[in-house]
């Protein structure tokens, strides 16, 4: 049970959270989101998987 809750509270809530925040800027600011979508596309998205690859730590066997 506590993995459950760890998961529900590390990384489930955040993410809630800034959909929450994101929906609600949203509608009150109206920003362009086509553009902003392509920037995440092709610009943070491919940054934020090269530094996921980058900072793994292997542990070779042996």
């Amino acid at each position: 049970m506590s993995y459950i809750s760890l998961v529900l509270m590390e990384v489930i809530s955040p993410n809630f959270l800034l959909l929450t925040v994101g929906a609600v800027l949203q509608r009150k600011l109206r920003f362009p989101l086509r553009p902003i979508a392509n920037l995440i596309t092709y610009c943070f998205m491919p940054a934020a998987v090269f530094l996921n690859i980058y900072q793994v730590e292997f542990d070779y066997p042996g």
